[in-house]
């Protein structure tokens, strides 16, 4: 009787540790998402499915790649592709777009983008200004330039050779941080003058478009959401 029990102890033990290991080796494959808007209140949809959740909000995905969606009243749905890693956190952090917002082309040189339909936008050559409305001052403008790339060179190394040329070291740089915009690897830059500027770099064949916000204190300002707006509607053919 005694070895009948003991072996029955030995088996449910060992069921358990079984169950423990393939479930913390299911727990291993999978990788989590975290998604915020601005405005909040989201619903998130993911490859279609309405997960029945708003955002802010957290969701664990086994590996793989996925189709992300935010819809919102009011507001264009915002579409992307993410891919989720197995113990690592995916972020997507979205400014949503307002359906009122008009599209600006660019036919010469194939990029377009989303603005405010009070916004204000001037062309000059091969420079684009953009004033979201009457009240924004000319050193928070946002200025759209496009620069000679015909070395091909990586956005980095660009940017450090454009820099050297360009200001010649007299603007400090505050950060450089690796973005996408139009799903294609860009270069964002802070910078100081005078006021901080944020400039991003999307390399596209020969040329680099520079998209440039002259805004004092960045992260406080009113306008930042607009900025944002435009970084994530942008769009090169």
């Amino acid at each position: 009787m005694r070895t009948h029990y003991k072996k029955l102890l030995v088996s449910v033990v060992f069921l358990i540790l079984v169950s423990s290991l393939t479930g913390a080796s299911c727990r291993a494959l999978f990788g989590s998402l975290q998604i915020k808007s601005s405005p909040e209140k989201a619903t998130v949809f993911i490859n279609g499915e309405n997960t029945e959740k708003e955002t802010p909000t957290n969701i664990r995905l086994p590996k793989g790649s996925y189709t992300l969606k935010l819809t919102k009243e009011g507001y264009l749905d915002y579409e992307t592709i993410v891919q989720i890693n197995t113990r690592q956190k995916t972020e997507v952090d979205v400014t949503l777009i307002p359906e009122s917002s008009k599209i600006y082309k660019n036919e010469k040189y194939g990029y377009s983008f989303v603005y405010p339909e009070e916004a204000i936008i001037k062309e000059e050559d091969d420079k684009v200004t953009i004033r979201f409305d009457d009240n924004m001052e000319g050193w928070q403008e946002v200025q759209i330039f496009v620069s000679d790339n015909s070395e091909n060179l990586p956005i980095e190394e660009w940017f450090e050779k454009y820099y050297k040329e360009e200001f010649s070291m007299q603007i400090p740089v505050g950060s450089k941080e690796k973005i996408k915009v139009a799903g294609i690897d860009s270069l964002k830059v802070m910078m100081w003058n005078v006021s901080e500027i944020e400039c991003v770099y999307v390399p596209v064949d020969s040329k680099v478009i520079e998209i440039g916000f002259g805004d004092y204190e960045i992260s406080k300002s009113k306008y930042l959401d607009q900025f944002n707006q435009l970084l994530n509607s942008f769009t090169v053919k």
